[in-house]
């Protein structure tokens, strides 16, 4: 039977989508940082308006603090409207904080007795395959990619 996803589905999903765009721009073609960046941002910009695959049009409202309207009111200043009603309800909160937790945990308990001869063989299956991958196989492919990249990080430096 079909549901509403929670606010943590949510958020998870909109990470992982995030995720994916900067592994994409990092490994773009391009010549410069600024161009890997610009790319990145635009395809945030791209996520935000609903337009980049199968996730939602995300509004981007202000939420100022409750002191900071009179404040500016006071100072004489031009001040930033409150959100509308219900904006909020199931808004990413403290996202750079949920961002930073998952960014740290997502190389914690990572499998690391895996043969380097075997790596590419399992990522090639993985590729393969027809069904999404499960949390923890997803983890472990992700990993792989990062000791992959480091790797190829350590041969271009000692080449």
């Amino acid at each position: 039977m079909s549901r509403e996803f929670t606010n943590e589905e949510c958020t998870q999903k909109f990470y992982d989508h995030l995720r994916g765009i900067f592994e994409y721009w990092e490994h773009a073609g391009l010549p410069g940082i600024k161009e890997k960046l610009s790319g990145a941002f635009f395809s945030t910009l791209v996520l935000f308006d609903g337009c980049s695959g199968m996730m939602p049009h995300f509004g981007i409202v202000p939420n100022p603090h409750p002191s900071d309207k009179p404040y500016s009111i006071e100072e004489g200043e031009n001040y930033w409207p409150d959100p509308p009603e219900g904006a909020l309800d199931t808004a990413l909160r403290q996202s750079h904080e949920l961002w930073h937790k998952e960014e740290k945990k997502s190389m914690v308990g990572l499998p690391v007795m895996i043969p380097g001869d075997m790596i590419p063989e399992l990522m090639q299956q993985w590729r393969q395959r027809d069904q999404e991958l499960s949390d923890g196989e997803e983890r472990v492919y992700k990993f792989l990619l990062e000791v992959g990249k480091r790797r190829a990080a350590k041969e271009r430096d000692n080449g």
